[in-house]
């Protein structure tokens, strides 16, 4: 899944925010940590 920190580390983007939250984007911030994730797994 390509996240920030994946795209940054093969030099396609520099900025690793989440576009939700604003936070360092990871593979597990995507699907659990973000507060938006959270809120779609609640639902």
């Amino acid at each position: 899944m390509p996240v920030g920190d994946d795209l940054r580390s093969r030099g396609v983007m520099s900025d690793i925010c989440c576009p939700r939250c604003k936070e360092e984007e990871t593979t597990t911030h995507l699907l659990f940590s973000c507060p938006f994730a959270k809120d779609v797994w609640i639902a």
